[in-house]
């Protein structure tokens, strides 16, 4: 097995290094052929962090191992990102690690959490609201995809491990931020922990006893979710669609939809708020709730509907049609040709007759347009058609209407769903008529 050992220079990375020099890094493991050193630096506390890296870097030659290092720029990344410092340094190391292996051929990342480390993202995760998979704290083995994560220390206590190097009179680096409770875990690890080792001072063993047991409930909830999941179908307008009435019929429909909802970034509140929504039976057509990784869960008439949010922005707005061919717009593309007038004045699904000449443009749908649909005398809002056609409000942003230009507000169809009283084909009409279809 060739291993990779994640290295910051503190205590907990030391010992798991000097461990594995000695052969021995725990069961969890297994033979070890071969190993390497990674050492990630976040350049967040200047010359202590290069300390840091160097530090490493002098040890693994020391010791004739490979040494692999990665410079981040971690507060821009997380500025850009709009996410915490620490979940930013997360993101950069584990994708590092990931990209190491594959590229190297390492058969998995060694970390050094403890179990001080696995108590702090235990109460970390009830903080920030979570279900038992937030519960059930890191596994020793996390298993091959994406990545194989190994975790032999878990059962090994912070001051068990500075017992160790202590008596072995060996070295590893302070990192100052430790001390300081700038950030929440700190908090948790100076101010929590602490207290709940007067209660107990045996808490570290009882909480990894509660994790391992919720893990187990974790297990059974998981399979019951992967059996019942079917509930929520794939849709060609969204990436599920879901019936409200066969939702709340299911056993256990809360869990369900939590369970669901969370993988796209939905935290409690929302799912909370959704849950009492459709319980109360007061769910309104077109209310919707977006999580933060870019999903938008809209609901429909008696159904969920969930898409990634679209960027119409990045998409071309407004294409003139002067003849026969296929075009882009708003992200959907469309055929239009001209041919004799057929048989049956009842199109196709997907595709519109018009008796109508070039030009003309396709758009995206604007608040204000409107038409006057076919079989109708008055005008309606392209808005309120929107409704008529139980169309779900994530789906009108790819809204693609025809108009004779670009500055009329009045337009001639919704493709490819209905057309204007105005262009019409007549059953007296014996020219050739125009054929949009959606491809």
């Amino acid at each position: 097995m060739r291993l990779l050992l994640a290295v910051s220079g503190g205590i907990d990375s030391m010992y798991m290094a000097e461990k594995a020099l000695e052969g021995g890094l725990f069961a969890v493991c297994g033979p070890c052929e071969e190993f390497a050193v990674a050492h990630c630096n976040f350049c967040l506390r200047g010359e202590e962090s290069l300390g840091d890296e160097e530090f490493v870097r002098h040890w693994c030659r020391e010791k004739g191992l490979a040494f692999f290092c990665r410079r981040f720029e971690t507060a821009e990344y997380a500025s850009a990102k709009k996410i915490s410092i620490e979940m930013a340094a997360r993101e950069l190391r584990y994708g590092w690690f990931e990209e190491l292996c594959r590229e190297k051929g390492f058969d998995a990342t060694v970390l050094a959490h403890n179990a001080d480390d696995n108590a702090e993202t235990l109460l970390l995760n009830m903080l920030r609201g979570c279900g038992s998979q937030g519960m059930k704290g890191m596994s020793a083995d996390s298993g091959a995809f994406p990545q194989r994560l190994l975790r032999p220390m878990l059962s090994l206590s912070r001051e068990e491990i500075r017992c160790y190097m202590e008596q072995k009179g060996l070295k590893w680096r302070e990192d100052s931020s430790n001390s300081t409770n700038l950030y929440k875990r700190n908090c948790i690890r100076h101010k929590v922990l602490p207290v709940f080792k007067e209660l107990n001072s045996s808490c570290l063993q009882t909480l990894a006893s509660d994790m391992k047991h919720i893990a187990e409930v974790h297990g059974i909830a998981e399979d019951f979710y992967q059996k019942e999941r079917y509930i929520f179908r794939m849709s060609d307008s969204a990436l599920w669609s879901c019936n409200i009435e066969e939702l709340l019929s299911a056993p256990h429909w809360k869990y369900l939809l939590f369970r669901e909802l969370e993988q796209y970034g939905f935290g409690p509140a929302s799912i909370d708020g959704l849950a009492e929504l459709l319980e109360s039976g007061r769910t309104v057509s077109g209310k919707e709730f977006n999580s933060p990784q870019g999903f938008r869960l809209a609901i429909g008439r008696g159904s969920l509907h969930l898409a990634e949010n679209s960027s119409p922005k990045s998409a071309p707005q407004l294409i003139e049609i002067e003849g026969e061919g296929e075009y882009e717009v708003a992200g959907r593309r469309f055929k239009i040709s001209i041919g004799p007038c057929p048989e049956s004045l009842v199109p196709p699904q997907g595709s519109l007759y018009f008796a109508l000449d070039f030009p003309f443009v396709l758009r995206s749908w604007k608040a204000g347009d409107w038409m006057q649909p076919l079989g109708l005398r008055g005008r309606k809002k392209i808005s309120d058609m929107f409704v008529d056609l139980k169309i779900p409000a994530f789906e009108k942003d790819k809204a693609v209407v025809l108009a004779r230009n670009a500055e009329e507000s009045e337009v001639l169809a919704l493709l490819p769903l209905r057309i204007s009283e105005k262009v019409k084909i007549k059953k007296s009409q014996t020219a050739k008529v125009l054929t949009i279809s959606e491809l």
